[in-house]
């Protein structure tokens, strides 16, 4: 028991009730009593529902500690909690698997940034060879979307490069949107 309370940051609270308890510190000790038999498997269903901002980051830290010795299945509606604290994504609708792939490489088919400038771009093909590996699109007059890996170029990279070229270019930039949300996968299902 001391171990497990340890582990999920409850060693203070040892002589306490557990109507004593916060919700949050529940939801941690409910953590503490799935681990007290170091099991392989520890399954989760919207662990962080109802907390506040900082328990959610204490339970994250939590997560991040038992990961090494546990394999932890979640179950969330919570796209941006799956992205702090997942490997590995499954998506799930109405029972069935629709897709399940690596974090890494779902971050890479959604890391996108969006430039609108005021008018008609600049010929914009010049300066897309320069950058390998990224999707260069115009679905609107005067915007252009960039899918781009986010293992090879950071967005302030990409930003840095982009604005300059359109500042050189005597283009008038009205608009930068970034989006790097799993949750756009699962939108488009």
């Amino acid at each position: 028991a001391e171990r497990v309370l340890e582990i999920c940051s409850l060693s203070d609270r040892f002589r306490s009730l557990p109507g004593e308890l916060s919700h949050g510190m529940k939801v941690r000790l409910g953590v503490a009593q799935a681990l007290i038999a170091s099991p392989r498997l520890l399954l989760l269903d919207e662990p962080t529902a109802g907390l506040d901002p900082g328990m959610q980051m204490q339970f994250r830290e939590l997560i991040n500690e038992i990961r090494d010795n546990t394999t932890i299945v979640i179950s969330s509606h919570d796209i941006g909690e799956l992205e702090e604290l997942c490997d590995y994504v499954c998506f799930i609708q109405n029972g069935t698997l629709v897709r399940e792939e690596t974090l890494g490489v779902l971050k890479k088919e959604v890391s996108r940034v969006s430039y609108l400038v005021d008018g008609d771009l600049p010929d914009y093909s010049v300066f897309a060879s320069a950058f390998s590996n990224c999707d260069f699109s115009q679905p609107e007059q005067g915007r252009l979307e960039i899918n781009f890996d986010p293992e090879r170029y950071t967005l302030a990279h990409l930003n840095m490069r982009v604005i300059t070229w359109l500042f050189e270019s005597e283009a008038l930039l009205l608009e930068v949107r970034p989006e790097s949300s799993i949750a756009r996968l699962f939108r488009g299902r």
